[in-house]
């Protein structure tokens, strides 16, 4: 039992420490001209996918403006919805 307090009062401690440690902010020099310097583009946003894969806003909305291979692969993808309906449906 005597060392409980002991044991408490090191804890306590111990937490005050790490929080003034992490409280502490990093040390910017505002003049260095690397930190003001534009990122580089990441992979993923260098080469945007195609509309097949991802809608987006660059992508084509009306039907006219898609391509061939889109329209048959949503023809098919919607066909083979439709299969599985009525395959749902007979059951």
């Amino acid at each position: 039992m005597k060392s409980s307090p002991c044991r408490l009062l090191a804890g306590t401690f111990m937490l005050a420490a790490a929080s003034a440690q992490a409280l502490k902010a990093p040390e910017v020099n505002l003049r260095d001209p690397t930190i003001w310097e534009e990122k580089a583009a990441s992979a993923l946003t260098a080469n945007p996918q195609p509309c097949e894969v991802f809608s987006g806003p660059h992508c084509a909305v009306w039907e006219d403006e898609k391509s061939d291979i889109q329209r048959e692969r949503e023809r098919r993808e919607q066909r083979r919805w439709q299969n599985g309906y009525e395959n749902l449906r007979r059951e």
